[in-house]
This record gives C-alpha cells, structure tokens and sequence, in this order.
C-alpha cells in the first residue's frame, strides 16, 4: 500500500460512498478543500485508491494553541476496512503535522469509529452531539 497525496477532486467518489451515503458530490465537497493549505491523502492498494483522509488548517477555540489543523473524511472503502489502511492514513497525516510543526490536531469523529481515534490516543473533547444528515459524533482531539 502507498499513501500519497491527492486532489480534493479524487476525494469525492469515496467521500460519496462512505460518508455521505451516496449523496450528490455537491453534499461531499468541504469548505476548505481547494485552499493551498489543505491536504488530502490517499491510501492505494494496486493503482486504485481505498482510502482517503483530508487536513484543514481550522481552530478549536478550546485550546489556546496557535497551530492546529482539523481532520476530516477519514474514509476507507468498505472492501478494505478493517485492514489498517485508516490506521496508516491516521499516521501518514499526523506526520506530514509534525512536520509542518503543528501541536494540535482535532476532529468530529462518528461515534461508530470512537474506539478506533481513541487506540490512536485521541481523547474526547465534551458529549456525543449530532450532525444533521450524517449523525452522532463526537469531538476529539491529539496534541502532536
């Protein structure tokens, strides 16, 4: 498996199919996706991409820190989850973090994939709250 960096563009199929239940792409697009500082990561097994995970440059107000950056549209297509691609994407984005010396990484996490942030040592910011049209979440946060 590789992981390399892609356009926001080529996020958008499995944005569709994990996260948005098949929506419109107008429905997966994400504020930020085209700025310069923004990062999009794909994970690819023989040429075809399974995985992706998106970096924004956006602020947590709970935190004083000046360098953060938000995770967004963890997403690993359904053949292929539970084979650590989310883990390695997880690792690939919170390095190219580090080395942009960003101290604090935060997201809205599914609940569903609570467990899997929070072996990765996220911990919870605050209690379970819901996204309309995509549901509970919680929000989590890593110092790097």
């Amino acid at each position: 498996m590789k992981i390399l960096p892609i356009s926001a563009k080529e996020c958008l199929p499995l944005r569709q199919e994990v996260l948005r239940n098949g929506k419109d792409f107008s429905f997966c697009k994400f504020k930020g996706d085209t700025l310069n500082n923004a990062c999009h990561l794909g994970a690819f097994k023989q040429q075809n991409l399974v995985g992706i995970v998106s970096l924004f440059e956006t602020k947590l107000t709970h935190f004083k820190t000046a360098s953060q950056y938000q995770l967004r549209g963890m997403a690993i297509s359904p053949k292929f989850q539970n084979h650590g691609i989310g883990k390695s994407l997880l690792i690939a984005a919170e390095n190219w973090l580090i080395k942009k010396q960003i101290e604090l990484v935060w997201c809205n996490a599914r609940t569903s994939a609570l467990d899997f942030y929070k072996k990765q040592h996220y911990q919870s910011l605050g209690e379970e709250f819901q996204i309309e049209g995509v549901g509970p979440h919680f929000k989590l946060y890593k110092f790097l």
